[in-house]
């Protein structure tokens, strides 16, 4: 849709930013900054929280020549200060109820007085189509039937343009009624510590802590009930006593931790299962290139970063057959897939894949992820992001 003004002006909505670090976070400080340097006025309007902790940060502030408004995130989400007539592009992250709902209303009105000068994307990173069996039952019925009804009419009337993150997503969205606004993919990138000689960064402590830990595999993600821990870590319990799980990441949901606590102690992994919570991204990519492989049990992925960062360092990733992780690994192309919940079918492809190591097919499996995961850097999704704004205002 091209417009008589030509303002480089982006408004993102999302209910996190740094120094929150989950999935939509990572793009949000990786593109945007990006952005801001190619000549956008950039403003992100988000939550004062982060994801342990309410009402802590600042109410404004600039990073990385990204100017970030926060507000206070009450029952019915907040109300992002938006210059309407005078932004370029309006883009909101993620499928939350609230602000969404108040967004999308409130850009109908303008669609229909005619004063809806801006560009309005919705980028959902998977949360039109989230994990529902997560949910409390009343909270899954009233999200789904507002979802599948008023929210898909809302796209259909309002928003000019979806960006999937996968070909999974961009189906799904496609099967629940999503019709009218074109749908692109375009996935996530890999940071720039990706590209670095990461053994001669790493920080001493985690590089101790290796020679002490020995023979490991990794998984990386939130602990959070959605990464579905249990089935990784029963799994570490039918391999060898000598093979340890490093996981990385930070608590988010503390009584899941206790659970999974719970269940280590009860099958006696208290010395396999090695928790290590936040580490820097050049520590991350040190963790995933030395491990054995990449384990990643996840319910629902609508792209999922950590494994595209892990095959960024030749891993082998072993994943489950849900969701987009099919999309991102062909079972014996690139890694192996295995049935969600199927504990010994992971135990028994961790041990295929550690007994196979030195063969030919598993050396040219490291190398061919290594070369496909490094051509989506950031800058390079950034870029994308660029044109794909220019070519819609």
């Amino acid at each position: 849709m091209k417009r008589k003004t030509k303002k480089l002006k982006v408004d993102v909505v999302n209910r996190y930013y740094y120094p929150v670090v989950a999935g939509i976070e990572t793009l949000l400080t990786n593109v945007y900054p990006h952005l801001a340097c190619k000549g956008w006025d950039v403003t992100i309007h988000v939550s004062k929280n982060t994801l342990s902790q309410k009402k802590i940060l600042k109410d404004e502030e600039e990073i990385n020549k990204v100017k970030v408004k926060r507000y206070y995130l009450g029952l019915f989400g907040f109300s992002p200060k938006i210059d309407w007539q005078n932004t370029s592009i309006v883009n909101i992250f993620n499928f939350d109820v609230f602000p969404h709902v108040r967004i999308l209303l409130y850009c109908l009105i303008l669609k229909y007085l005619g004063m809806k000068k801006f560009t309005l994307i919705l980028s959902p990173q998977g949360g039109f189509t989230p994990e529902w069996s997560l949910f409390k039952p009343l909270s899954r019925v009233l999200k789904r039937i507002y979802h599948y009804t008023m929210g898909t009419y809302l796209i259909n009337q309002v928003v000019d343009l979806v960006v999937a993150v996968s070909t999974w997503e961009k189906l799904e969205l496609e099967r629940k009624g999503v019709m009218k606004p074109q749908i692109v993919i375009l996935p996530n990138g890999i940071e720039a510590e990706a590209y670095k000689n990461v053994d001669m960064l790493v920080s001493k402590h985690i590089e101790k802590k290796l020679t002490k830990i020995g023979k490991y595999i990794i998984q990386v993600g939130r602990i959070h009930p959605i990464k579905n821990y249990e089935c990784s870590i029963k799994a570490v319990s039918k391999l060898p006593n000598s093979i340890k799980l490093v996981i990385v990441g930070p608590v988010v949901d503390s009584v899941y931790k206790r659970r999974i606590s719970s269940l280590i102690k009860q099958l006696g992994l208290e010395d396999r299962i090695i928790f290590l919570g936040m580490v820097s991204n050049i520590d991350k990519y040190f963790l995933m290139k030395h491990a054995q492989m990449m384990i990643h049990t996840s319910l629902n992925e609508s792209f999922c970063h950590v494994v595209n960062e892990a095959m960024s360092q030749g891993q082998i990733c072993v994943v489950s057959d849900n969701s987009a992780l099919p999309y991102l690994i062909e079972g014996g192309v690139n890694g192996y897939l295995v049935e969600t919940h199927n504990y010994q079918g992971f135990a028994n492809k961790i041990s295929y894949v550690m007994e196979h190591s030195k063969s030919e097919i598993i050396r040219k499996m490291r190398n061919q992820n290594r070369k496909h995961a490094l051509r989506y850097s950031w800058v390079n999704i950034g870029n994308k992001v660029d044109h794909l704004y220019r070519s819609s205002i």
